[in-house]
């Protein structure tokens, strides 16, 4: 909403840079540069920033403020202390103008022009940066709601000067055509019509306000009718408000739904997939018990057969020293047979020599 009154506020503003822009390019001053300058100082832009706010707030159907409090009238206080050090008047720097410093070095430009160019081209800059300011400021109004109808007095002080540019800036469409200056050909709107319509809007009022407002509705009929003689403001009713928040509530209710339900299906998946760790969690803990279980009786018979290691390895060593001694017993009954079988044979030959000298002597004795 905020967004929609912002741009249907700003256009006369566009539309008013945009009559100035050819008397700038020209170097044109007189009664008309004096009016900008006091328009773009920071009374003068907060006295057009109040009479564009108090206009297309009376296009709407609520009613002023008719009573205000001290508190109220503090806030607007403060409000426009912060606006008036907002829109305080910025130095003029040299723009960076490439063209014209290509111009300047190659001798195609001369020093009067140049000056000239760079003075116009600081003037736009300034008048841009006031735009920028006047369009927060603007959105800040907008934001805030109607203002009192003591601000009036100053909106209807500005109704002459604005009046006497209008019609400068009406004077100098030839000049806007041949600078070719974009404006909106849908723009053509009636002055009657327009008064016509602020008339019927003031006697929709309420009774109370009809005698006290009609001057200031009349001076409002007129200002906004001259505003939009040359521009077509677009205007937003309620009916119209009302299907754009029905349509972003709908919008919005849709993607929370959507939300909710990508919300819902991950969480039915992660509750899916938690039963599942848990049952298989179960699994696991029922072969803890066992696994533990396993790894007692592996204990013990690892103990067991390191015993039986042991008893093996102390038997084994046992069967070694009682075969090195039966080795060296062998090897001792070996030699004792060698020198028994050598004996014997010594003994043989002795007993063949006593035989053979017994029968030598039987034989003798026989004889």
């Amino acid at each position: 909403m905020v967004v929609l009154a912002q741009q249907r506020m700003l256009l006369p503003v566009f539309r008013y840079i945009s009559l100035v822009a050819p008397y700038d390019t020209r170097g044109r001053e007189g009664d008309w540069w004096q009016t900008y300058s006091d328009l773009m100082s920071p009374q003068g832009t907060l006295n057009y920033i109040i009479g564009i706010s108090i206009g297309a707030s009376w296009k709407s159907n609520s009613g002023s403020i008719a009573v205000v409090s001290r508190a109220q009238f503090e806030l607007l206080e403060d409000a426009v202390a912060q606006l008036r050090r907002l829109i305080s008047p910025q130095p003029l720097q040299l723009p960076d103008n490439k063209q014209l410093m290509s111009d300047v070095i190659k001798g195609t430009a001369t020093l009067p022009d140049a000056m000239h160019t760079l003075q116009i081209d600081a003037k736009l800059r300034a008048a841009e940066d006031a735009v920028v300011r006047m369009a927060g400021l603007l959105t800040q109004l907008a934001a805030a709601g109607e203002l009192p109808e003591e601000l009036l007095e100053q909106l209807e002080a500005l109704e002459p000067a604005y009046s006497g540019l209008q019609a400068q800036a009406d004077r100098s469409r030839p000049l806007v055509a041949k600078k070719s200056v974009a404006i909106d050909p849908r723009a053509a709107r009636s002055k009657a019509s327009r008064v016509m319509e602020m008339e019927h809007h003031g006697e929709q009022g309420t009774p109370d306000m009809s005698l006290a407002s009609r001057p200031s509705a009349m001076s409002r009929a007129s200002r906004t009718s001259t505003i939009s003689a040359t521009e077509r403001v677009p205007c937003v009713t309620h009916e119209d408000l009302k299907v754009a928040l029905k349509d972003l509530r709908d919008d919005i209710l849709k993607a929370i739904n959507n939300m909710t339900a990508r919300a819902s299906t991950s969480a039915e998946n992660a509750l899916h997939s938690a039963k599942g760790v848990a049952d298989k969690l179960g699994v696991a803990l029922q072969l803890d018990e066992r696994i533990s279980t396993l790894f007692s009786v592996l204990g013990d018979y690892a103990e067991q057969l390191n015993g039986f290691d042991s008893g093996l390895t102390t038997q084994m060593q046992g069967f070694q020293d009682q075969m090195a001694h039966m080795r060296a017993d062998l090897r001792a009954g070996l030699v004792q047979l060698e020198n028994v079988n050598n004996n014997a044979e010594t003994a043989g030959n002795v007993i063949c020599a006593l035989m053979s000298a017994c029968i030598i002597h039987v034989f003798l004795g026989n004889s």
